[in-house]
Order: structure tokens, then C-alpha cells, then sequence
């Protein structure tokens, strides 16, 4: 089995950021925005030995592929960002990668077709460039775009057939007449109808269409969208209203990722994974964290990933999101080499926010916080108990309020309303209910 990563090309100057951000703007001013929100919680991240690559010089790009070479990452599925009205972004990488180096490196697109919003640093979204659909001709523009890549013989092909991976293919319009028109066009110069995988996630639910050949479930956000219960969902539900982080469980999250039985008409499922997740520097207090991932669970779970047998699952390619995410946390490290199976390596995830192992291990006063939040579910409470009228109902479960708060005060510290071990016994019953273990 082949290990593909996602890699996002934006660590390179290009002039719509430093018209957007400034002169110089790297999607590295991304990350190092990112803060510590609590004892142990590494932001901003740092790359190993503080090595701020720029991926439009090929050495840096050259540097990137040694490593993927000498641990087993066979290729790289990159981020495509084209927008239509002739416009596209970060395209140099791989430009780059076709035009200047030999080095061995299998390598596809995934065509991120959604417009390029601000989702940084807790900000309302802005729309900066919009993703827009001119029909025939912009597709012709595109696969004489596609074509020499596809003719690269580095490009990841199955069956003989040039992959690309497509997020959000339900919005295109005339999805199905487009690829026909591809395809045709292909066949002209001697190439195999494109091989089509669609992203399956929040964004596209099911499968878009007969035509695709595959599906991808991206993760983790499909798991939080898509397997966790609904006492979960609704708690996630309540950290956006009240903008506070989010708190997943890396061990449940995986238990769920490796026991899906799901299948999509017959398409070709081709398994994925995640390395951590922490999008707190994108995102602030809107943001979700994986917590008590570590090096040695990843390997673990990885090669439990692999060996687990599911109904239409490829045995040829394995997806981990992602080589390079900084920004989400979501990135292998480079100190922890695993031995997945007799063929591949993977590098184990250095840090994969090992912080969180021990962020709450000492407690002892209640954050401003989390008595904040206290406040607020108790007000929602009440308004929503007399707007029914059912004072008694308050009245009967002030008493059990009061224990739950006193009883508490290491849990509510410990958890931010997710249920973390060592937890009275109390609350093993929550735990059960929120987290499906």
C-alpha cells in the first residue's frame, strides 16, 4: 500500500497576498499567529529546526521530497486553487516539481473548488476570491492546464488513468458533461479517462455522482461531522454559540475512522486518516482540538488503518491528511520513524500536540473561563425553563446543579465539556454519553 499526503502549496510569496496581508505575506504569518490557550499548549508551532521553507525555490522543494522519500511518503496530493475569470493561486510548487526537478515523487491534484475566504485569527469571513464556473470554455482552459501534468509520468495514475481529486464536486455545474468534455479531450492526445475521487465530508455528504470513480472521507471533520453522537454534536453545537474551543478525543475519533463499515454504490473507498488537529491559530476560540494524540498512538492506529479490512477499500493507496497543515496542526513530524508495514515508513507525528496528554493533569482553581460557561449553560437553563413555564422544574434541579458544580470543579477544568480520565465516577455516565465509549 502507497501513503499519499495532502499538501497545501501556499508557503511561497505571491502578489495577491501581499495585497491581502502585505508585502511578504506567507501563509507562515499564519501560523505564527497561533497562542497558547492553556499550560502545555504548544502555539505558535515551529518547524523543525526552524526551517521556514519556501516552496518557490526548488531546493526547499527538493528538501521536501528527500524527506518524503526517506520515510516511506510515496506522493503528494496537492491543493489545486483554480478559481475560473483566469485566475489561479500557489500553482508554483508543482510547476516547479514538473519543470526543474527529476527527483522521484509521485504526485496529483485535488481541485479545491470553493471562493478563498479569510477563516483566520477569529475573523468574519471575506471573500477574496471567488470561485466561479464559465463553462465550456473555462474547461477547455483547464485540462490544456491539466495535460502536461498528466503526461508526467511522476503523475499518480491508476488503472493507467491520471487521479484527481475533487472537494466540493456537487457544486460544478454540469459536473458530469465537464468530465465527458475532459475526457474527450484526453483521448486526443493519447490519455486514459481521468480517474475522479471526490472528498466526502461536511461539504459533499455522499456521493456526487455515477461518473466519480472513488471517495475520500476527509479527515477528521468527517468523523465530527459524520460518527460522533448526538449528545456530542450538540456540545460542539453549544462551543460555537458561546465561542469557546472545542475539545475531540483522538482516541475515539480513530476508534471511529477504523471500524466504519460505510460504502458509497459500489465506488472504490480508499481509507484516510489524520495526523492531529488543532486549528486554534485559524480559528481561535471558534476552533477544535484533538487532544491526547501522541507519536505512538498514531503508529498504532495507522497500521490498525491498514489492516483493517472494509467492504470496497482499495489496497493500493492510503491518504493522510496532511504533509504540511501547520496552521490546523495537522503534519508529521520528522523525529519518530514507525515501520507501518514490510514495504512503507511513515513518519510518526513528532508532537501531534502531545501537550494535551498532560494540559489538565494538575488542576486546582476553576478558570474565569470555564465559570463563564457555567454561567451561561445555567442562564440558558433557566430562560429556557421559563419560557415553558416549569419553575418547578428549576426548583428540583438546583440541588443536583449545586453537587454537579461542586463535585466538579477538576472535571470542568480537566474537560471543557469533554470527559477525560481520572474523572468522578459521577461523571463516567457523561463520558458513556457524549463520547460513545
Amino acid at each position: 500500500m502507497k501513503i499519499l499526503a495532502i499538501h497545501l502549496p501556499a508557503f511561497h510569496q505571491i502578489k495577491e497576498n501581499d495585497e491581502w496581508g502585505g508585502e511578504g505575506f506567507t501563509e507562515w504569518d499564519n501560523v505564527r499567529m497561533g497562542k497558547s490557550y492553556f499550560k502545555n499548549h504548544i502555539q505558535p508551532v515551529v518547524p523543525l529546526n526552524k526551517r521556514y521553507y519556501d516552496l518557490s525555490k526548488k531546493e526547499d522543494i527538493e528538501y521536501q521530497i528527500d524527506l518524503a522519500n526517506n520515510y516511506g511518503v510515496d506522493g503528494f496530493i496537492f491543493y489545486h486553487y483554480w478559481f475560473g475569470n483566469d485566475n489561479m493561486l500557489f500553482s508554483k510548487p508543482v510547476e516547479i516539481i514538473k519543470n526543474e526537478i527529476t527527483k522521484k515523487i509521485e504526485y496529483c491534484f485535488c481541485w479545491a473548488n470553493e471562493s478563498w475566504i479569510t477563516t483566520w485569527h477569529g475573523k468574519d469571513p471575506n471573500e477574496l476570491m471567488p470561485q466561479v464556473y464559465e463553462g465550456k470554455k473555462d474547461w477547455q482552459k483547464h485540462i490544456e492546464y491539466f495535460l502536461p501534468y498528466f503526461q508526467d509520468e511522476r503523475y499518480v495514475k491508476i488503472e493507467g488513468r491520471p487521479v484527481l481529486f475533487l472537494y466540493k464536486p456537487h457544486e460544478i455545474p454540469d459536473y458530469e458533461e465537464m468530465i465527458e468534455y475532459w475526457n474527450e479531450y484526453l483521448e486526443k492526445h493519447n490519455i486514459k479517462p481521468i480517474y475522479i475521487i471526490e472528498y466526502i465530508s461536511s461539504k459533499n455528504r455522499d456521493l456526487s455522482s455515477v461518473k466519480s470513480d472513488g471517495v475520500m472521507e476527509f479527515e477528521p471533520l468527517y468523523t465530527t461531522f459524520f460518527d460522533i453522537s448526538v449528545w456530542n454534536k450538540g456540545k460542539r453545537f453549544l462551543c460555537k454559540k458561546l465561542h469557546q474551543i472545542d475539545y475531540q478525543s483522538y482516541d475515539h475519533l480513530w476508534k471511529k475512522i477504523i471500524e466504519r463499515k460505510r460504502t458509497y454504490q459500489g465506488k472504490t473507498i480508499y481509507k484516510s486518516c489524520f495526523c492531529a488537529w488543532d486549528n486554534s491559530p485559524r480559528k481561535e476560540k471558534n476552533s477544535m482540538i484533538v487532544k491526547n494524540s501522541s507519536p505512538e498512538k498514531f503508529e498504532k492506529y495507522l497500521r490498525e488503518l491498514i489492516e483493517v479490512k472494509r467492504a470496497d477499500a482499495s489496497e493500493d493507496y492510503l491518504i493522510i491528511n496532511a504533509w504540511n497543515e501547520y496552521i490546523d496542526d495537522c503534519y508529521p513530524g520528522s523525529e519518530l520513524v514507525c515501520e507501518i508495514t514490510d514495504k512503507t515508513e511513515f513518519i510518526s507525528n513528532s508532537r501531534c500536540c502531545n501537550e494535551l496528554k498532560n494540559a489538565y493533569d494538575n488542576p486546582t482553581t476553576l478558570t474565569k473561563t470555564t465559570k463563564a460557561i457555567i454561567i451561561k449553560f445555567f442562564l440558558l437553563f433557566i430562560n429556557f425553563s421559563f419560557h415553558y413555564k416549569t419553575r418547578k422544574t428549576i426548583v428540583s434541579l438546583i440541588p443536583l446543579l449545586f453537587v454537579l458544580f461542586l463535585s466538579s470543579t477538576k472535571f470542568w477544568i480537566r474537560t471543557s465539556f469533554l470527559f477525560n480520565r481520572s474523572t468522578p465516577p459521577l461523571f463516567d455516565i457523561f463520558r458513556h454519553i457524549f463520547l460513545d465509549t
